[in-house]
């Protein structure tokens, strides 16, 4: 040998010595194992990945004995299940890579990395939006989407209007849904609300959600000589996708509204649904869709991330797909992140309507189609539904008058997760809206993430 050294190069606390060799131009290495014992080995680990809390079985030799387990450097609690297998936990702040084992055998390390995961719970409602008469309620279906967490969630609603309250069915909730239910005062201020939904859970990364309620003053009715008839086809199955898209920008300067998100190349035969509050139907200079991000006057700064719900009807065979891109009014793609988020199947029932003035004169509105017999959790969804949730909701006609004998044509659609079936009876009726009192506007809230 060319030179010898000796230090403790298997981290066992016992000196090693190493030699560099002339003729072979490598280097030797014998460590210094106390007599007795034997190699330690560890050949494998199950599972590959998980989030912090996740149980990890080391399989190996020799394990008895063993002083440390660590996930890249971070120390964590074990057990020798035998000599050859340890069970390890993933502790707190535990980034991916190596998994190290020290015994009296010797220090060894893992052929390859451990992949610490992060939980995440995004949410998604139905309906997105709803229109309801102050001193009426509003139920949303909370929908938990959930990636390696299984944990409570608490769930969080901001942006109500003064006057009303919330409450969950289950909160927190170690389920898949939960049903919000607000509840407003005939005091309750009127107008149009985005509100926030937040899942909080220790170490999660949440994806909040808005929704709509938009709270009018009530209407009062009365009905009108007409026939009503129901389509002789009966209801029809709608099946619909709804994804969240997540729009960051990654600059450092603000971006100035109007924004879209272009989607670009849709896939044929899809259509891009406008029931979904804050999706506008619009059509880029390219013939593809477009959803509005921020409005003009609105900016989106370094770092602020905006979530919009998507909902498609695709009635082809084909896969959706599209390619997700940030322009602004002129076209032009500006630069950002989107991240689209899972397609949750959402089913809808559909019900034609037709009305025929029977009174023998000209009918003058406002007109309204009021729908009874709905069963709890039947939900009226319309996008110009009012009081969807109650069990005579109502929705609001395009028409200012019916000739005698004219008819018009209604299309109901309707959102059905209970296993009772529909069994409706709409009125022909006419609205007087009573005096609009002051109400508190809130302004729409954007969800910010900061980088």
């Amino acid at each position: 040998p060319i030179s010898v050294t000796v230090g403790d190069l298997d981290g066992d606390g016992d000196l090693d010595l190493a030699t560099a060799n002339f003729d072979s131009n490598n280097v030797s290495v014998l460590k210094n194992i106390t007599p007795g014992s034997a190699v330690t080995t560890l050949a494998s680990f199950s599972p590959p990945s998980g989030p912090v809390a996740t149980s990890v079985t080391l399989s190996g030799s020799n394990f008895t004995g063993a002083t440390a387990v660590t996930f890249n450097g971070v120390p964590t609690t074990f057990t020798v299940v035998s000599s050859t297998q340890i069970r390890a936990t993933v502790p707190v702040g535990a980034t991916t890579g190596k998994i190290q084992v020290i015994t009296p055998g010797g220090t060894v390390i893992s052929a390859s990395n451990f992949t610490v995961t992060v939980p995440i719970v995004s949410l998604d409602a139905a309906p997105a939006s709803q229109t309801i008469n102050s001193g009426q309620s509003a139920t949303y279906t909370i929908n938990l989407m959930r990636t390696d967490f299984t944990g409570a969630v608490d769930l969080a609603v901001s942006g109500l209007p003064v006057g009303a309250t919330a409450s969950f069915s289950s909160d927190p909730t170690t389920g898949n849904a939960s049903t919000l239910i607000i509840e407003t005062a005939t005091i309750t201020n009127t107008g149009v609300f985005k509100l926030l939904i937040t899942p909080i859970a220790p170490g999660i990364t949440s994806t909040p959600i808005a929704i709509d309620l938009t709270v009018n003053d009530p209407i009062a009715v009365s009905s009108l000589a007409s026939q009503v008839d129901l389509q002789s086809s009966g209801l029809i199955i709608v099946s619909r996708l709804r994804q969240q898209v997540t729009v960051t920008n990654t600059t450092d300067t603000a971006i100035e509204g109007p924004l879209y998100l272009e989607l670009a190349g849709l896939t044929p035969g899809v259509i891009l649904q406008d029931q979904v509050k804050g999706v506008q139907n619009a059509v880029s200079l390219n013939g593809d869709p477009l959803v509005e991000i921020t409005s003009l006057g609105e900016t989106l700064e370094p770092g602020e991330s905006v979530t919009l719900t998507l909902e498609f009807d695709n009635q082809t065979p084909q896969v959706l797909s599209f390619d997700p891109r940030i322009v602004d009014a002129a076209g032009q793609q500006r630069e950002g992140s989107v991240i689209l988020g899972g397609l949750v199947n959402v089913t809808f029932t559909r019900q034609q309507v037709t009305v025929t003035n029977t009174s023998g004169a000209i009918q003058s509105g406002p007109f309204y189609l009021s729908v009874s017999g709905l069963l709890d959790g039947q939900i009226l969804n319309n996008s110009t539904a009012i009081n969807p949730n109650n069990a005579a909701p109502m929705i609001g006609l395009p028409i200012e008058s019916l000739a005698m004998g004219a008819q018009t044509t209604v299309l109901l659609e309707f959102f059905n997760p209970t296993p009772n079936a529909l069994n409706i009876t709409p009125e022909f009726v006419k609205g007087v809206t009573a005096k609009p009192r002051l109400s508190v506007l809130k302004k729409i809230q954007k969800i910010k993430h900061q980088r």
